[in-house]
């Protein structure tokens, strides 16, 4: 029987964090919860980037140690997941007993270890796609809103001014000069530029 947990490193982060297990105590999870990479041979495994197989009555840790072979367990492995060089995790393997690791099973989980790389690599893109996306649609709201606000802030004073220098031209026409015809022909042309301008904003 093997004992398997998993532990992943934080990004910008120099510890393991366990996300993944098999044959733990939700207590002895929470006690497992975080290491430091300066600890133990899981730190050392992610460190040096070296798969690393070590009696578990070596282990520094003396709380994993009991635990482990209170579970009759004499051997762990830790293997490191790299991708593009870089340590993303750790998997631990804990063995009942000891084992001969020829070199076709330490490419074995080499191998292994690169796939679930690969996955948890994955995994963290699709998380860091999901926040930008969420962030953009967050970010498309706020440009909708303002542009209704700046909109309907503008257009109600437009259509206003519009229609004053329109009954202003039409009411007493006879009494203003070709100046003054001239004043209100702009003020209209200013108004519907600014309705055109809402428009555009709402349509954008």
């Amino acid at each position: 029987m093997l004992l398997e947990s998993t532990l992943w490193t934080r990004p910008g982060n120099l510890s393991l964090e366990l996300v993944a297990y098999q044959g733990m105590t939700r207590q002895q999870v929470k006690e497992l919860r975080k290491i430091k990479m300066s600890e133990g041979f899981s730190g050392k495994a992610a460190r040096t980037k070296s798969l690393i197989a070590q009696r578990v009555s070596d282990l520094e840790n003396g709380a994993r140690a009991v635990l482990l072979q209170s579970k009759g367990f004499k051997v762990i492995i830790c293997v490191p997941l790299i991708i593009k060089d870089e340590v993303v995790g750790v998997m631990n393997l804990a063995a009942k007993r000891m084992i001969a690791l020829s070199e076709a099973k330490v490419d074995l989980l080499v191998a292994i270890g690169n796939e679930i790389a690969i996955a948890v690599n994955v995994a963290k893109l699709h998380e860091h796609i999901w926040k930008k996306a969420e962030e953009i649609r967050n970010k498309k709201e706020e440009l909708e809103f303002f542009a209704y606000t700046i909109s309907h802030d503008l257009k109600n004073p437009a259509v206003g001014i519009a229609g004053f220098a329109r009954l202003l031209a039409e009411k007493y026409e006879h009494k203003l000069d070709e100046k003054g015809k001239m004043y209100c022909r702009q003020i209209r042309q200013a108004a519907q530029q600014i309705e055109t301008f809402t428009r555009d904003i709402n349509e954008y």
